[in-house]
């Protein structure tokens, strides 16, 4: 079975349903909006929540003395920026 190219992205009509019925039948036929809840409801808070607590854990280090530190693969890292000192 071979799968729509939209928008750059393979699409599949029914993989929100994966995700969320209620959403699938609100938005069936805009998929921009589809993607849009995907991408902002299920996929961001992932690595929004792991970048939090990473950066908590860091403060903590740092209050008990850590002088310093590596973050790899930190290309668009802005924590250092962030904080003081």
């Amino acid at each position: 079975m071979s799968l729509p190219l939209l928008n750059g992205l393979i699409a599949e009509q029914h993989s929100i349903q994966f995700f969320n019925k209620e959403i699938a039948q609100k938005f069936k036929d805009n998929t921009d909006e589809i993607l849009k809840w995907i991408t902002q409801i299920q996929l961001s808070p992932t690595p929004l929540a792991r970048a939090a607590y990473c950066e908590k854990v860091l403060l903590n280090e740092v209050r008990l003395g850590l002088k310093q530190y590596v973050i790899l693969g930190a290309g668009l890292d802005t924590f250092v920026s962030a904080i003081q000192n």
